[in-house]
């Protein structure tokens, strides 16, 4: 249970009391590494950039408007700095085609899954979601992992609800297509086994 409430601790910070802003930043610097880790794939630039984005926060912190949660307000600045680092970093992303994995049906997927363990199957899972372009991943660990709804995402994006319901669909088929690349040769094998 949180003791203050985010307004409460802003509205503390803005009269002058500028060290209950650390409340904030022990109360959302795990869930903004985690969002930034999961955008730059890089645990240096992930601290650099959650470090920026409360700097960034505390600045503007008479904007906030508390129209939305003091969270998604922040969490969109998270956002936005990490892909503009990425954006700036990357120059191309990889695609990937469904002709480069249509000779492994389905059905042969699910089944092989069921053979590996729970190690075997995290490991993969990660190896797939390594290969997601930035914006999927946040989708789909944002509403996976961190259990956002598609209001949060939306807000955090800056797409529309119907944008984010789409964007996460095709997040989805990606990341299933790339599990099944992924695990190809590995299923073919356990396949042929059993």
């Amino acid at each position: 249970m949180q003791q203050k409430k985010d307004i409460e601790i802003i509205a503390s910070v803005l009269k002058g009391n500028t060290n209950d802003f650390g409340l904030l930043i022990d109360r959302y610097q795990d869930k903004a590494f985690r969002l930034s880790i999961s955008i730059l794939k890089n645990e240096d630039e992930a601290q650099e950039i959650t470090h920026m984005a409360f700097i960034k926060a505390y600045e503007n912190l008479g904007r906030f408007k508390n129209e939305a949660k003091f969270s998604t307000w922040f969490f969109r600045i998270v956002y936005n700095l990490c892909i503009s680092h990425h954006r700036y970093e990357q120059k191309f992303s990889r695609d990937i085609s469904p002709e480069e994995t249509a000779d492994l049906a389905p059905a042969e997927l699910n089944e092989g899954i069921k053979y590996l363990n729970r190690k075997e199957q995290q490991k993969y899972i990660a190896r797939a979601f390594e290969c997601l372009a930035s914006d999927d991943l946040v989708l789909v660990k944002g509403y996976y992992m961190e259990d956002l709804d598609m209001n949060e995402l939306a807000a955090i994006t800056g797409l529309s609800i119907s944008n984010v319901k789409v964007k996460l669909f095709r997040a989805r088929k990606r990341l299933y297509l790339e599990l099944e690349k992924c695990l190809k040769d590995e299923l073919m094998s356990l396949i042929e086994e059993a």
